[in-house]
């Protein structure tokens, strides 16, 4: 299949609102005008419970696995392959459903490394889990996550595919700059507390 279909294909699977639909289910409202405005995982958590915030996390997840790894199939490891991944995250940020706003990420992020390494996963999913065990704040466990993803994929293929990992860490970095200043201050709010 062409590179640049599946380029469409992959934006386009990641700018499905999986937050906005699920909340929008369960309350009726807008999930970017409730907690930190942001249309993913961790807020439809926190504004609606644990249940529905790993549905949407599983969801947000899928779209980035499913065309990456069908991409896998024709592209094997390769940039091209890297810059699909690069497209559902794209389309996740930037979602053509929500007047190109969107999540920040994390989860889509997640999808295609689950398609591509699962080395550099464990590694991603280590460092998440032990920072929110200990900080209970999923912006500093997201953010020490993705610093990881560098550093791990570096070591596992060097300088190879690097553009695509580093345009989707700065971009991560770039979506939650808000967090950051209330990291900074001391007001981020804690995941499983109003």
């Amino acid at each position: 299949m062409n590179f640049y279909v599946f380029l469409l294909i992959a934006y386009l699977s990641g700018s499905i609102p999986f937050a906005f639909i699920i909340y929008y289910l369960r309350t009726g409202e807008d999930i970017r005008k409730k907690g930190s405005g942001n249309p993913g995982g961790s807020n439809v958590m926190r504004e609606a419970g644990l249940v529905y915030g790993i549905i949407t996390a599983i969801l947000d997840i899928s779209k980035a696995f499913v065309p990456v790894i069908i991409a896998k199939h024709y592209f094997g490891i390769s940039n091209h392959l890297f810059f699909i991944w690069l497209a559902a995250v794209l389309g996740h940020m930037f979602s053509i459903f929500l007047l190109f706003k969107g999540g920040k990420g994390v989860a889509t992020t997640v999808g295609g490394i689950m398609a591509i390494d699962w080395r550099i996963l464990l590694v991603f999913i280590s460092v998440f889990l032990v920072v929110i065990l200990i900080s209970k704040i999923a912006s500093i466990s997201s953010l020490t996550a993705s610093l990881s993803l560098i550093i791990s994929h570096l070591y596992f293929y060097k300088t190879n595919y690097i553009i695509p990992v580093l345009i989707i860490v700065t971009l991560i970095f770039i979506k939650h700059r808000g967090n950051i200043k209330r990291l900074v201050r001391g007001e981020e709010r804690r995941l499983f507390r109003k």
